[in-house]
């Protein structure tokens, strides 16, 4: 029978053994040193100078003094003198000064390893890294910074709420008071919001679940880029050069070459001054663009470039044009070649052009009896009498003609209204037309003429 128990080695009262009592105190000593190890330190190579009755250490190595040879041993001091213990696997001590767990490998101490420590690790109430948990903030962390890291490939940080009324963010403070915050706060849409006070908060952003879309100001958008306010505007800035914002419409699913691309901007100028302009680059994405519209500095709206371009067409035009001038065309001799008196047989046929009052139809359908009479001419009517004559008055600036081609309907959607047409069907059509300017001239020109025929007479 051995002398001592296999793991703490503590001795055993023998048979017939004299004087019982010491081994029984020695084993009570053994206890008291080895049960729920707590050690001071573990770096002391020798002993300290006052210890106290009950302080343990684990020697350090080399050891010296009254603890020569007692390397990485449990030394305690009992009853004014120390006692050692030889460690062995799977002992743990409690090492105060460094306030750390260690366990014993079978040759020496070691930091307890996180697979050593108990199973329902998984289900801890909560855990304070360097603070305190509470009952909200079951993970509380203090520390200047916090990394994760993958493990060999890609890393993601899930937060993940019970339903859609819940939240599920990232919010920011200072000073325990809420300044930004975003996530999935109230709906499945994604919001950035801030704050002045932690009271009241205005949403900055908000991205639409659905369709992407991104809505500035607190709202779910309609579009692409959606912006509501109070004090609603986008502002762009650069310096010293032109700020542009293009737009581009291609095909379905196809990004590569554009049906159109337009732009719109303001161009600076080596005087600081800048215009405003608007054009387009054709079906392409960069490069050059050709000028449509012009806001100068000066406030001047002009084309693009000179004698280039229309305003409104054949099958759109503008209802009405408010000027508090009359227009100005060019009359500058450079500008012209061929001058010379207008031709009896002009005149001869615009003498049969007949001066009448009408109405419109379009006016009649929507007034009634209510619609007001024009007085001008007819532009086929103007055409047969110069044709009576042997003349094309298409061959005069007087006399317009414009065709234009069928225009299917376009149908948008959005989230909020649903289906709508864009753009309206036109069927195809064509449209006669004068320019008053000149056929007044041309009046003019007649009445001269016969006036002066009335002069000759007498």
């Amino acid at each position: 029978m051995s002398e001592e128990t296999p793991n703490l080695s503590l001795p055993y009262i023998m048979p017939s053994q004299a004087q019982k009592h010491v081994t029984h105190n020695e084993a009570i000593r053994a206890i008291d040193a080895l049960l729920h190890v707590g050690v001071i330190a573990r770096d002391l190579t020798a002993p300290p100078s006052d210890p106290e009755d009950g302080d343990r250490y684990i020697a350090g190595s080399p050891s010296t003094g009254a603890w020569a040879g007692k390397d990485n041993q449990l030394a305690a001091f009992q009853d004014g003198a120390w006692a050692f213990f030889e460690p062995k696997s799977g002992w743990v001590a409690y090492v105060a000064e460094e306030e750390r767990m260690l366990v014993h490998d079978g040759s020496g101490w070691q930091d307890v390893p996180v697979e050593l420590m108990p199973e329902d690790l998984q289900l801890v109430e909560g855990l304070g890294v360097n603070t305190s948990y509470d009952s909200t903030n079951k993970l509380a962390v203090a520390s200047i910074a916090s990394l994760f890291t993958h493990a060999g490939a890609g890393h993601q940080l899930k937060i993940n709420k019970n339903a859609t009324a819940d939240t599920g963010s990232i919010l920011f403070q200072t000073n325990w008071s809420g300044r930004a915050e975003f996530g999935l706060t109230g709906d499945d849409n994604f919001h950035v919001k801030v704050s002045p006070d932690g009271v009241t908060w205005n949403e900055a952003v908000q991205v639409n679940r659905s369709t992407g879309a991104v809505g500035i100001g607190s709202l779910n958008p309609a579009r692409t880029l959606h912006v509501r306010g109070s004090s609603a505007g986008i502002r762009l800035d650069r310096d010293a050069n032109t700020v542009l914002v293009q737009m581009h419409r291609f095909p379905t699913g196809d990004y590569t070459t554009p049906w159109k691309g337009f732009m719109f901007g303001v161009e600076s100028h080596s005087s600081g001054a800048g215009r405003f302009m608007i054009g387009d680059y054709g079906t392409q994405v960069s490069g050059p663009f050709t000028y449509r519209l012009i806001v100068e500095g000066t406030g001047q709206v002009t084309p693009g470039d000179d004698d280039a371009q229309s305003l409104g067409a054949a099958s759109r035009r503008w209802s009405q044009v408010y000027a508090a001038s009359a227009t100005i065309n060019t009359s500058d001799e450079n500008d012209k070649q061929e001058i010379e008196g207008v031709p009896d047989v002009w005149l001869d046929a615009w003498g049969d052009v007949e001066w009448s009052r009408f109405r419109y139809r379009d006016a009649v359908q929507q007034k009634g009896e209510e619609a007001r009479w024009h007085v001008g001419i007819v532009a086929q009517r103007v055409r047969d009498c110069f044709a009576a004559h042997g003349l094309d008055a298409f061959r005069l600036g007087l006399l317009c003609y414009d065709e234009w081609d069928e225009e299917p309907e376009i149908t948008a959607s959005e989230e909020e209204q649903g289906e709508y047409v864009s753009r309206p069907y036109r069927a195809a059509g064509s449209r006669f037309g004068i320019r008053y300017e000149e056929a007044l001239a041309m009046e003019a020109a007649w009445q001269r003429r016969e006036l002066q025929r009335l002069r000759d007479e007498d």
